[in-house]
């Protein structure tokens, strides 16, 4: 329905909101490019949660916030982030994806028993190394959990290649993408997907400006109504 713009309202079915460039991991073909940053940093908290209201006021529903890094659990003040999304109406679901190294503190554990949270943890075995200790902690605290195996369930999504596609390979890899309505903020910008997001936070590569958009306080309702349904190739799309 939301591709198709069978809503008379504005709804996005997700945003990710990436906290952090920061992981406790660098895995292998990480979808969110995680070992490309060599020198990763916090996303601003300030800028972070201008860029989320301005984008809330100008939509009538956020099915699900996806609360990510990195390990958005790095990040200090995460709470802040929660307890705004607890508070807005707007935003129905809020996901967190950690991979099970990093137990939050007591102040961030508090916020988590809401029950419009859930977190997604990822079972890396050995290397989820509070995986045991945060499954018993959430039990005890009452947090609402569910479990992601990874056994045969790992995809190659970080290489970026060099741009030798034509513009007609490059549209019909951009429709037959699974990951093109993962609507991702960070730093500031809205992006259609992870990868193109974090192609451009690494800095290595110049992009044009279709991209991304940029979410401030001058941002209208059609600037993101724009990008959202009217951007079918960003320039991203050329490096995956």
């Amino acid at each position: 329905n939301h591709i198709t713009k069978q809503f008379d309202k504005f709804v996005i079915p997700s945003i990710d909101l990436i906290l952090t460039e920061k992981c406790t991991l660098n895995c292998a073909d990480c979808a969110n490019l995680m070992p490309y940053f060599t020198s990763p940093k916090d996303s601003s908290l300030d800028q972070m949660m201008t860029s989320l209201a301005v984008l809330i006021d100008k939509i009538d529903v956020l099915t699900e916030l996806r609360v990510l890094g990195g390990e958005p659990f790095i990040f200090k003040k995460i709470s802040e982030v929660l307890k705004y999304a607890i508070v807005e109406k707007k935003i129905k679901h809020v996901v967190i994806y950690t991979n099970g190294t990093i137990v939050p503190r007591l102040e961030t554990l508090e916020v988590l028993k809401n029950n419009k949270i859930i977190l997604e943890i990822t079972n890396y075995k050995k290397l989820s190394r509070n995986f045991e200790k945060l499954i018993e902690t959430c039990n005890k605290m009452e947090i609402n959990y569910l479990i992601r195996e990874i056994d045969g369930d790992w995809d190659d999504s970080a290489n970026i290649i060099e741009p030798t596609r034509t513009l007609e390979e490059n549209k019909k890899i951009f429709d037959e993408c699974c990951a093109k309505y993962l609507y991702t903020l960070m730093h500031g910008k809205l992006y259609r997907c992870p990868f193109s997001a974090s192609l451009d936070a690494i800095k290595k590569i110049p992009l044009e400006k279709n991209n991304s958009q940029e979410i401030n306080e001058k941002t209208s309702k059609k600037d993101i109504q724009d990008y959202v349904y009217g951007s079918k190739y960003p320039d991203a799309c050329k490096y995956c």
